[in-house]
């Protein structure tokens, strides 16, 4: 699946056609030579704190999408300095582990991709949705067959067609998001029974109660009627689907916000419906 989408890259429209090197606040282009003597001057220059041994002021950092030739390029030339190498993973995987084990009680999503290409309504949290060709190829499916798709998200949709609609979150209020939602499933008053008969929904419920609400900012950008509107619909889809991706799990910053989200899903009938797009991108994509 992800060979197919290989002949994209060339052409995509953000390609890096140059080496680029940082001069004062820009980025100019250089040939590959002066890059990397760029490189090897800053490399060379990097000085170890005080007491520290020599080489530990520098680090590579080896994410899961480098391929098996750049990462043992990188091993090399950090042995070579005698530099440290980590791995990280900010597709935010732990973010969704940690969370959905507090709501849901495993630590994997309980959606399935077929799920997903049957639904009839698709809502998506903050993934690039063509980095998870597995996900891609249901949810194009999905729209082909006139599923609607509704993106929350910090950037703008992407251009496509069938029917699509976006809630453009500003950055600094991602965490008003899940809020919004959990007020307007509990204002609809049409909680499915399991969610209300699950663990912590009374405490939940009693945090939304006039004088216990918690106070938002203001939120143009989702209207109250508007997210009514759009929980009404989720609600009502037959079957619905949710896809949360890499950038709701990184740029909420903690499991907490996360958490959140799932309590709203499941108030709004969701909670079994859910795929999380993030880890190795060189397989299905699917934690």
């Amino acid at each position: 699946m992800r060979g197919w989408n290989c002949s994209e890259a060339p052409y995509h429209v953000d390609r890096l056609l140059h080496p680029m090197v940082r001069k004062r606040d820009l980025l100019a282009p250089v040939s590959p030579e002066a890059a990397v003597k760029e490189i090897a001057h800053r490399l060379g220059a990097a000085k170890p704190a005080g007491g520290a041994p020599e080489g530990s002021a520098v680090l590579f950092a080896v994410g899961p999408s480098v391929a098996n030739e750049d990462a043992r390029a990188v091993g090399s030339l950090a042995r070579h300095l005698g530099a440290a190498v980590c791995a990280t993973d900010l597709s935010g995987a732990r973010t969704a582990r940690v969370a959905l084990g507090r709501v849901l009680g495993r630590g994997t999503p309980p959606g399935s991709l077929d799920e997903l290409a049957g639904a009839d309504r698709i809502w998506v949290f903050g993934a690039d949705l063509e980095n998870f060709p597995q996900i891609c190829s249901r949810v194009t499916r999905a729209a082909r067959r006139g599923a609607e798709l509704v993106f929350f998200d910090i950037l703008p949709a992407p251009p496509g067609s069938g029917r699509r609609s976006q809630v453009l979150i500003p950055p600094a209020e991602i965490a008003a998001l899940p809020l919004l939602l959990q007020k307007a499933a509990l204002d609809l008053d049409r909680v499915p029974p399991g969610a209300k008969a699950a663990p912590g929904f009374e405490e939940l419920a009693a945090g939304w109660r006039p004088g216990s609400a918690p106070s938002l900012p203001d939120h143009p950008w989702l209207p109250e009627e508007k997210a009514k509107e759009l929980a009404r619909a989720l609600l009502d889809a037959k079957p619905p689907a949710v896809v949360i991706g890499e950038r709701w799990l990184s740029s909420a910053g903690n499991p907490g916000l996360t958490v959140q989200l799932l309590q709203a899903l499941a108030l709004l009938g969701a909670e079994d419906k859910i795929l999380v797009a993030a880890g190795e991108c060189n397989s299905w994509g699917v934690l």
